[in-house]
C-alpha cells in the first residue's frame, strides 16, 4: 500500500516505518556519501522487507537522498 511520509513517521519502528537517529551514531562507510559540510544532526532510517534491511537518508525540499542501504545491520550503532 502507498503511504505518506507522515503516515511512516507515525509507525513504530518495530513495525516499519521511519527512524531519526543521530548521525554520530553511523560508521565512516556511510558519512563518506555525504559532503562534509552537509552531514545532518539526524538521519533518517527506513525500514523495509520485514525489517531485514535499511534505506539510509534525508528528506530535503521534497527531495530523498539516499546515502545507503543496510542489508546486513552495519551501517550505525544499534
Amino acid at each position: 500500500s502507498i503511504m505518506k511520509p507522515t503516515e511512516l513517521l507515525k509507525k513504530r519502528k518495530e513495525q516499519g516505518g521511519i527512524e531519526s537517529i543521530q548521525s554520530k551514531q553511523f560508521n565512516d562507510g556511510v558519512l563518506k556519501h555525504i559532503n562534509n559540510s552537509q552531514i545532518p544532526e539526524k538521519i533518517h532510517v527506513l525500514r523495509f522487507m520485514n525489517q531485514d534491511c535499511r534505506l539510509i537518508g534525508n528528506l530535503s525540499e521534497h527531495v530523498l537522498h539516499i546515502y545507503a542501504f543496510d542489508f546486513d545491520f552495519s551501517a550505525y550503532k544499534h
